[in-house]
């Protein structure tokens, strides 16, 4: 479903293009000197679908994987996932996780010391749109998740910005 210009706009539609729209992702079959370093700000309520991830391996190198809850300037709130992966010893690795939201708030998910060869790819996908909008309730533009989780009142609610995921009420 999308939005055009002179289309109704219900809390239905706009939960199903916040449900369905992914706001970044990655798919690296390597981590070969490259580090993931996402922030966003995400609306979604506390066990709500914030993220879908693989984290794969071979045995000849490891991924230190970081995902919590931050404040604004970037200290752990709560952690989701802190862990090594190891697989020198081990024969390698692949996990793959849902990874449901600890309420509104800002997240950051990072790599560090990654040398990670990997045959199957390592993939992510985050999710910040409001997934709970209402009938009957105001309808409200949000900024972009990169910059914050601010409404942005005064500004023109359009149909390119609601099929971005943007969209939401105020419950």
């Amino acid at each position: 479903m999308a939005f055009n210009v002179g289309d109704y706009i219900t809390a239905k539609g706009i939960n199903d293009i916040n449900k369905a729209h992914i706001w970044n992702s990655y798919n690296k079959t390597d981590f070969w000197g490259w580090n993931l370093d996402y922030r966003w700000y995400s609306h979604r309520k506390a066990g709500e679908p914030l993220a879908k991830v693989r984290i794969h391996g071979s045995n000849l190198g490891g991924i230190a994987y970081r995902f919590a809850k931050v404040d604004a300037a970037n200290n752990v709130l709560q952690w989701i996932i802190n862990k090594n992966y190891e697989g020198f010893w081990t024969g390698g690795f692949d996990e793959k996780l849902n990874i449901n939201s600890l309420g509104p708030g800002w997240y950051r998910v990072w790599t560090a010391e990654t040398a990670n060869p990997s045959s199957k790819p390592n993939t992510g996908e985050f999710y910040s749109s409001q997934i709970d909008c209402q009938a009957n309730k105001y309808l409200t533009l949000y900024d972009d998740p990169a910059v914050s989780g601010n409404r942005l009142i005064g500004s023109y609610i359009t149909a390119e910005l609601l099929n971005k995921g943007r969209g939401g009420t105020l419950n």
